[in-house]
């Protein structure tokens, strides 16, 4: 989202998420190059899936839940209240723009649904 911009960078020059970060299996080539094939797998195939999931109803209760999460708790203990403050409204102003007319906010998600062969060891 384009508020995240307003939390401390995973990296040191934010350009991508480190190895243990929520979002670092974002990256198909990751997926395959850094986990999988090294671990022995074969026939790799992953296919994106992206889906409308519902986040909330109405902008402050996915802003909530988003935040309440452990990811978005990480980000907010490392910031003061006011920044705190700021990026929560922030994310409900950027939320309310994906409310849906029944008021639920829906976020497209991608996932990367892998198949792979593992050899007798």
């Amino acid at each position: 989202m384009s508020c995240a911009s307003r939390f401390p960078p995973h990296s040191p020059d934010g350009s991508r998420p480190p190895a243990k970060a929520a979002t670092s299996l974002a990256a198909r080539d990751r997926i395959r190059d850094v986990l999988l094939t090294p671990a022995g797998f074969t026939g790799l195939t992953l296919t994106q899936a992206q889906v409308y999931g519902a986040w909330g109803h109405g902008a402050e209760d996915a802003a909530a839940f988003l935040l309440g999460t452990g990811p978005g708790r990480h980000l907010m203990e490392q910031v003061d209240a006011t920044a705190r403050d700021r990026a929560r409204r922030a994310l409900t102003d950027h939320l309310r723009e994906h409310e849906a007319e029944d008021g639920t906010v829906r976020l497209l998600s991608t996932s990367w649904p892998v198949t792979a062969v593992r050899p007798r060891v």
